[in-house]
């Protein structure tokens, strides 16, 4: 840890350095994730948010086939976060195959809370389905929980 100015603690990451009141909770630091995500701005905005929270390492992809060769590259990452709408394939049989080669958390971000594709994501494995249409700070606090062990969740 470093001084910086007056007396204001920064953590370096990967990401850069971040101010003392963004450090998240030690548990949360320097975890990795992958993004999966077909929108670029909304990945982006997504890996930016997770920086920010403690990820050390996260990885995009945007479709299903760039997932799963990000996956095989770098083995199973602390969590996962994805849409189910993807242009080449399934999200909920992503989910499944991330979870059966050790991936320990996945969480969906979707844009839609039908009741059928909310069940299959927990089925499939995901331990969290949060709306892309929710606030900020209610995917931030989602996705704490999941890291931090927590059950299903699904948020809106």
């Amino acid at each position: 840890m470093a001084a910086v100015g007056l007396s204001q603690a920064v953590r370096s990451t990967p990401a850069g350095a971040l101010p003392a009141s963004m450090v998240p909770h030690p548990r949360e630091e320097l975890f990795s994730v992958l993004v999966v995500d077909d929108h670029p701005l909304l990945r982006e905005a997504i890996a930016a948010r997770l920086a920010q929270m403690g990820a050390g390492t996260v990885h995009e992809a945007a479709t299903v086939a760039e997932a799963r060769a990000r996956a095989t590259a770098t083995g199973p990452c602390d969590l996962a976060i994805l849409d189910l709408g993807l242009p080449d394939g399934s999200g909920i049989e992503l989910v499944t195959e991330l979870r059966s080669h050790g991936w320990p958390r996945v969480v969906v971000l979707a844009s839609s809370d039908d009741p059928y594709a909310v069940r299959s994501a927990f089925q499939a494995g995901a331990q969290a389905y949060l709306l892309k249409s929710a606030s900020p700070v209610v995917v931030t606090d989602g996705v704490r929980r999941v890291l931090e062990g927590g059950g299903s969740l699904r948020a809106a």
